[in-house]
């Protein structure tokens, strides 16, 4: 599965990441949340990133805070046999929504199973809960654990230090499947 947030961390649907070049800066340095005065912005608000993944792939990946609301969360497989795409989430960011999959354009049915019945912003949190439910019950390890969160801060340190350094950063202990 690749439709709610804890399914995206867990798997690698293209390969790991094997070096990557970043990019982050500030493209909206104030913010005005509700119907607040404006606020310094304390973050990089746009982040890209080049990648080459260890299957010998390129990845390019735009993360982009500060747009229109109607502007949903994008993600794009393309490939010599069509589209994979993955749409959806909500201003506050892709995991707090619902998120849709097309593939050549395409809707695909996604069973959600016993939460199918939740509201949007409620779904990847009980994602959460369910995959450390069912590994709790079955024995298992799929859930997102400390150790992938780990790893996962490492890959987000390394891609800042090729920010700041204009370097390229190597394959260090990052997600793992």
């Amino acid at each position: 599965r690749l439709d709610t947030p804890p399914s995206i961390h867990r798997r690698h649907p293209l390969s790991r990441i094997a070096h990557l070049t970043a990019l982050a800066t500030t493209q909206y340095p104030e913010i005005r949340i509700g119907d607040g005065q404006p606020q310094p912005r304390m973050t990089y608000d746009h982040f890209l990133v080049q990648a080459r993944l260890s299957n010998g792939m390129a990845l390019s990946a735009e993360i982009a805070g500060g747009r229109p609301t109607g502007t949903p969360f994008r993600f794009e497989i393309v490939g010599e046999g069509g589209i994979l795409t993955l749409e959806g989430g909500a201003p506050r960011g892709f995991q707090s929504g619902r998120l849709r999959l097309h593939v050549n354009g395409e809707p695909q049915m996604v069973d959600e199973g016993d939460l199918a019945s939740l509201p949007d912003a409620a779904l990847n949190v009980a994602a959460t809960y369910a995959d450390l439910r069912d590994d709790i019950a079955g024995g298992t390890s799929n859930a997102p654990g400390f150790t992938h969160a780990v790893r996962l801060a490492g890959l987000i340190e390394d891609a800042m230090t090729s920010s700041r350094n204009g370097l390229r950063k190597t394959l260090g202990d990052w997600p793992a499947a």
